[in-house]
């Protein structure tokens, strides 16, 4: 995976208020021994009054 591009609409984000969604792992990896997210999620941030958009849970592959 060499981009990943995660279509999270201005509706979704009014719904959720925060969500958290695996992201789909490839049989094989470009390049071995690297770390790759398996999630990526948004959360509401009162403290600067928006979103923070994220990805976590890296592994090492």
């Amino acid at each position: 995976v060499n981009f990943y591009e995660p279509m999270i609409t201005q509706n979704m984000v009014s719904l959720a208020g925060s969500l958290a969604k695996p992201i789909k792992q490839p049989q094989k990896y470009p390049v071995e021994g690297k770390y790759y997210a398996q999630t990526y999620g948004l959360r509401h941030d009162a403290g600067v009054k928006g979103y923070k958009f994220y990805l976590t849970d890296f592994e090492k592959r």
